[in-house]
């Protein structure tokens, strides 16, 4: 893994505020990032996705799309 040092609440202070504007596409490129912090963020963006949506369908997708994109996820944070 490649590290660019930005700490876990800076990560997740930058997925707040992309949470909801970006797409799929867009995460899993960041999934498929070498840096580390890019495969964070994405996942904690899709964390807070599937935390304040409601609707079954929606939760569905991500689920779908983490299950997906398994493979990218090496880490335990």
């Amino acid at each position: 893994d490649l590290f660019i040092g930005t700490t876990v609440p800076q990560t997740h202070s930058v997925a707040k505020q992309f949470a909801k504007a970006i797409t799929l596409a867009e995460l899993s490129h960041l999934l498929s990032s070498p840096i580390h912090e890019d495969r964070l963020l994405a996942l904690s963006i899709l964390v807070q996705r599937y935390e304040k949506t409601k609707e079954h369908t929606q939760k569905k997708e991500i689920v779908d799309f983490y299950l997906k994109s398994h493979a990218a996820i090496n880490n335990w944070d």
